[in-house]
């Protein structure tokens, strides 16, 4: 059982934090602290529990800039005089209020899991199912995780001397910040958990099947309710955050719902017209006419055979631009029947 100490009203003191505190430390402090007080850990112990909710208030806040900016500018209690429960407080207007600080102090801890998965312009097209190995962060349970091998114990860090924070002179400013050897802790660990590293938390992977839509963009996010992170068991579990990517093709390219590819003809067909075999995103072969007297870097279009509109029906087109080639080496007698074709277009 922890014995019970009164919490302040400043949420600096509650996480044991300067108000200079950066983002890192606050999160490192809220860490040790709510490890300390979970009521996991102290099941039959009331106060440890009030005191976890009193951290975990502070953090919110704390970890939020602009949540933080508006607290150091009014301050817990002189932003308003009314606080939920005072005494002659209509009871409608105190439970409207007691719920409106609820959800401002008391916001979900579990944090997202962001991932980055790749997929092929080929998949983009039709949409896929695929499995994602998933780290997620849970508690070490060797020797009770408490970050140490069985049988040894914690020093006082020799570096700020318990403090969990060091100073540096700046001129005429004094600069304070989280000890650089303990990490703010104020002590450091005999013989670190061969399993954690003295970190007390471990990276467990866990396969989760997602599912893709067909016409997702690189850059397009999914999410996946309830399989981020799960510390706080008194709240809803995190999200998942997928991130989609796709690399370039080397065929098609991409514009929206569209696809642009090349197509080479010789300078015949060019300039008789022909029909040729184009392979779609989807490895399916159309036939694309290419009118007479075409000339290179024409575009062409096919209707419905680009990328789909996300959740829709509809399909964006494939463009084809046509470029001629055009040979290098001629015969004699190629030479001569061109002399001949060059004769007859001066005739006419």
């Amino acid at each position: 059982m922890i014995v019970g100490k009164k919490m302040s009203k400043d949420y600096y003191q509650r996480l044991e934090i300067s108000k200079k505190a950066n983002q890192e430390e606050i999160k490192q402090s809220y860490r040790k602290l709510a490890k300390q007080y979970h009521p996991d850990a102290n099941s039959n112990d009331d106060n440890a529990v009030e005191q976890f909710k009193q951290i975990t208030e502070a953090y919110e806040i704390l970890k939020d800039p602009q949540k933080r900016a508006t607290y150091d500018q009014f301050g817990s209690t002189k932003r308003s005089s009314f606080r939920p429960g005072s005494a002659g407080s209509d009871g409608v207007f105190d439970h409207m209020m007691s719920g409106f600080f609820r959800s401002q102090f008391h916001q979900n801890p579990n944090e997202h899991i962001g991932v980055e998965v790749l997929i092929s312009l080929e998949e983009a097209a039709v949409g896929l199912s695929k499995t994602i190995p998933i780290p997620r962060e849970i508690d070490c349970t060797k020797f009770y995780g408490s970050g140490q091998e069985s049988g040894t114990g914690v020093t006082v860090c020799s570096f700020c001397n318990g403090l969990g924070m060091t100073q540096v002179q700046s001129g005429v400013v004094t600069i304070q910040r989280a000890c650089r050897v303990c990490g703010g802790l104020g002590k450091t660990i005999d013989q670190p958990c061969s399993l954690c590293g003295g970190l007390t938390k471990i990276l467990k992977r866990e396969n989760i099947e997602i599912s893709i839509p067909a016409g997702v963009k690189s850059g397009s996010k999914l999410r996946i309710q309830g399989k981020g992170q799960n510390d706080d068991p008194n709240f809803a579990p995190g999200d998942l955050i997928v991130v989609i990517k796709i690399p370039d093709h080397p065929v098609f390219e991409r514009s929206g719902n569209n696809l642009r590819r090349q197509a080479e003809i010789s300078c015949i067909d060019a300039m008789l017209g022909t029909t040729i075999d184009i392979t779609t995103i989807y490895n399916k072969k159309v036939k694309l006419t290419v009118p007479a007297g075409t000339q290179s870097m024409s575009v062409l279009r096919l209707n419905g055979l680009g990328i789909p509109v996300l959740n829709t029906n509809r399909k964006g087109d494939m463009f084809v631009q046509i470029q001629i080639d055009i040979p290098h080496e001629l015969t004699a007698k190629q030479k001569e029947l061109l002399v001949q074709f060059k004769t007859e277009l001066k005739k006419t």
